[in-house]
């Protein structure tokens, strides 16, 4: 409960939040290294326990290439996030910054695998629709990343609202 105040109160002050963590892509890459690696080894046990030939190794062979290039799709869709007052700071894993308004958010949706929070965050950038991927631990915070963006759409256009100007009088 204490966190979720702390959140608000950044967010209402305007400050940064960051929404995941600050070694962000040194996990990815690690989780997905591991991944490959127990693929890897899957199918050497498979070509181990079969015969070797043309058959066992283009299958072995086409699974490699196929999770090799998931991986690759989701290291370069995946950003680490962040917000700050009425943006939302994008980085990727080739270390290329993308900042947006929160307003240009037009679709957040959220899965989950086992522990692992999969939200998928789709917006408009120079007339552009994009999306990226953000894993987070299911209960890493008392927010999920879903909830959050939602709630900084929220404030954001509360305050925006309060800053219209009222009749000018002399």
């Amino acid at each position: 409960m204490n966190q979720k105040r702390i959140i608000l109160s950044l967010l209402l002050s305007r400050k940064r939040v960051d929404i995941t963590t600050k070694n962000y892509f040194t996990f990815l890459r690690g989780i997905s290294f591991l991944l490959f690696l127990m693929i890897v080894s899957a199918n050497l046990t498979y070509l181990y326990y079969n015969q070797i030939n043309f058959t066992t190794l283009s299958i072995s062979v086409g699974n490699l290439i196929l999770f090799g290039l998931i991986f690759r799709k989701i290291l370069t869709n995946t950003s680490s996030t962040s917000i700050k007052g009425d943006t939302l700071i994008l980085n990727n894993s080739q270390n290329k910054p993308c900042v947006t308004s929160l307003r240009s958010i037009k679709r957040i949706k959220s899965s989950s695998l086992f522990t692992i929070q999969i939200t998928h965050l789709y917006y408009n950038l120079d007339g552009k629709d994009r999306k990226t991927l953000i894993f987070t631990r299911k209960n890493a915070f008392s927010f999920s990343p879903e909830n959050l963006l939602k709630k900084a759409i929220e404030l954001s256009k509360k305050q925006k609202a309060n800053h219209k100007p009222g009749p000018v009088t002399v």
